[in-house]
């Protein structure tokens, strides 16, 4: 199942993994801050972890839309499907919102981490 799972996100996995190389790339450039003083520039970068955990958690909410809005489509031409079928379509279409929202969730552990860390390594303010 779960060699299965990328490649039926469609087609929004290319901006969500674009998202997520953004994403990894600021944890890492934010991590190699922490042995810097604390700056406007090093508290942002830890900020900009957030926006593209957001991203890639919009990104996964999009791509369900569109997925149960194409299974609705075809369901609507076809005039009808079997339940099991309808069951299937709808846990598809909602792999990008789960893979989104797991993003998320490691941005925000990573974040909060950066961001203790940031506050024990400084003198205790942010810019």
């Amino acid at each position: 199942m779960f060699h299965d799972f990328f490649p039926m996100m469609g087609v929004i996995r290319y901006p969500m993994y674009i998202a997520t190389v953004f994403m990894v790339g600021a944890i890492a450039q934010a991590a190699l801050d922490m042995r810097k003083p604390v700056t406007a520039r090093s508290t942002m970068r830890v900020h900009t972890i957030l926006i593209w955990g957001f991203l890639n958690a919009l990104l996964g909410v999009i791509g369900t839309v569109v997925g149960l809005a194409l299974a609705w489509g075809s369901i609507e031409r076809f005039g009808g499907v079997e339940t099991g079928l309808l069951a299937g379509g709808i846990k598809v279409a909602l792999y990008s919102s789960i893979f989104g929202l797991l993003l998320l969730t490691f941005a925000v552990l990573a974040w909060l981490v950066l961001q203790m860390l940031q506050l024990r390594g400084g003198d205790g303010a942010t810019a």
